[in-house]
């Protein structure tokens, strides 16, 4: 240290028990929501529970449910929301979610896990020019070229693609492009707006809106999920029962690891989980996945490793340029201050 001075020992404390905090926050992350995508498919296709609209609405209700029994519990403290910031801030970010995940569990249907987690990788160049667009984040002429590696890998991918299904892909792209709206719409909507929810409160407040747009899709095409779930649950409820808790872990921890994490350790960690995912998928259910395939999400990774070193250099510029702007304004300060009291200590004298 300089001086041969030693930050305070409590402080060192602090600091270690906050990356452990964060390295735990996400690993768990990554557990549960690795483990989520391969329950999902496993419900659909293994457990024979072909609804996925159905499937968000229990994972939602079920969440909400997990939500407010903390909160009675005292854990948590519930803060004070009008109904207009309810109408005008939650409910919308509510409308984008549900649409995400109800068109990305019906992806589930027609697609392998493999080839979903592959276009995933596709997410940075939607977010980033939504990001754009909306004035959220500044333009990097660095950025665009990570962007066209990105898309170059996952076109390469997806014409590799041994099981392609339009329809699937389709149902996916336009998840992917909710969810990055979705991202975008609660930076404008609830951080802007000074709703500052933490990861149960976020929960309990987006759940039932949730849940509220996703019963047209039930009543339009999934009619008959109530007689299926009532037989299958008659004879597994417990099957019913921890695919509900995974969602409600992968509910919370989303938005731990968003208010722990900058969102260059979120890309990371969300390549690193579709990784393993895709090697689990492929053992668990045979997914088959062409060599060309696995060139073009080679692709698509060094892009994003690309991206988020160009993004981790912006906003270590933009720490260096709030620093100097603080410091400026601490000089300009001392300088009024002692120009003050000088003039002071002059008209005594008089």
């Amino acid at each position: 240290c300089i001086g041969g001075a030693r930050p305070p020992r409590g402080a060192m404390g602090g600091s270690a028990h906050e990356m452990l905090v964060t390295a735990g926050t996400v690993f768990t992350w990554m557990v549960v929501s690795g483990a989520i995508v391969l329950f999902n498919k496993w419900m659909m296709v293994v457990f024979d529970f072909h609804y996925p609209a159905t499937l968000t609405m229990l994972h939602m209700l079920s969440s909400w449910f997990f939500a407010s029994l903390v909160i009675r519990l005292g854990f948590v403290e519930l803060p004070d929301v009008t109904w207009h910031q309810l109408i005008t801030s939650v409910a919308p970010v509510s409308l984008c979610f549900s649409l995400q995940l109800v068109l990305s569990n019906y992806s589930y249907l027609y697609l392998s896990v493999a080839f979903i987690q592959i276009l995933k990788a596709f997410i940075p160049v939607i977010s980033y020019t939504l990001s754009v667009i909306v004035g959220v984040t500044q333009f990097n002429q660095k950025i665009p070229l990570t962007l066209i590696i990105i898309t170059i890998g996952i076109i390469v991918a997806t014409d590799g693609e041994v099981e392609f299904n339009r329809t699937g892909f389709i149902l996916q792209m336009m998840a992917l492009v909710v969810n990055s709206g979705y991202v975008v719409l609660g930076e404008v909507l609830l951080k802007q707006k000074g709703l500052n929810f933490n990861a149960i409160t976020t929960v309990y407040f987006v759940a039932p809106f949730t849940s509220l747009f996703v019963s047209p899709a039930i009543l339009c095409f999934e009619r008959r999920s109530i007689d299926s779930f009532q037989i299958l649950f008659m004879k597994s409820p417990h099957v019913f029962f921890a695919n509900c808790i995974n969602a409600f872990l992968v509910n919370v921890m989303v938005y731990a690891l968003v208010s722990r994490t900058s969102a260059v350790t979120l890309n990371v960690a969300g390549v690193t989980k579709d990784i393993v995912v895709i090697a689990i998928s492929v053992v668990l259910f045979g997914a088959a996945i062409s060599k060309q395939s696995c060139v073009g999400f080679a692709i698509a990774l060094v892009g994003i490793m690309g991206y988020n070193h160009v993004r981790r250099q912006m906003s270590a510029r933009e720490k260096e340029e709030a620093n100097l702007t603080a410091t400026s304004s601490e000089l300009a300060n001392m300088i009024d201050a002692s120009s003050a009291s000088v003039k002071s200590g002059g008209s005594s004298e008089t």
